[in-house]
């Protein structure tokens, strides 16, 4: 470059330096899962969808489940390939998920909050339904009377 820029010196620890940050993500740094939900953080059904965007290609994952933030008594929810999974079932209380490739540092802690919907909202919505069943049914069979009666 000296030759198109005569008077700039070249600093090669510089360049050096800046050449290593471009390298770094291929070395190891920052080779850490992300795991994220679409949910964000709070569910009324009881499941939630786990995706995580893994930063080379991985080949096998696991991920776990915990009551607790220490994952003390973590059970395996999910071995394989697939970079998402799905997770159904799940009673009121609070849950904590992680994912890794095997033999690799563990994600960051994915937080899930279960609050079901209360079962006297239920038993409203499951009237209301019957009801507006119960009205559909009778004007059907109110217009075949009435067109009986017609011809």
């Amino acid at each position: 470059m000296t030759f198109l820029y005569p008077n700039v010196q070249i600093n090669h620890r510089v360049i050096f330096f800046l050449l290593m940050l471009m390298a770094a993500p291929a070395l190891g740094a920052g080779q850490e899962i992300r795991l994220y939900s679409a949910e964000g953080g709070v569910s009324n059904a009881g499941h939630i969808k786990l995706e995580w965007q893994p930063p080379a290609a991985a080949r096998i994952f696991e991920v776990q489940q915990a009551g607790g933030e220490s994952f003390s008594e973590a059970k395996t929810i999910y071995q394989g390939p697939d970079r998402a999974t799905f997770i159904s079932g799940l009673e009121n209380g609070t849950y904590y998920f992680r994912v890794r490739e095997q033999g690799q540092d563990w994600s960051n802690v994915l937080k899930l909050e279960v609050i079901h919907h209360s079962l006297t909202l239920t038993y409203v919505l499951l009237g209301l339904g019957g009801l507006v069943f119960l009205c559909t049914a009778g004007m059907v069979l109110y217009g075949v009377r009435k067109s009986a009666q017609i011809q």
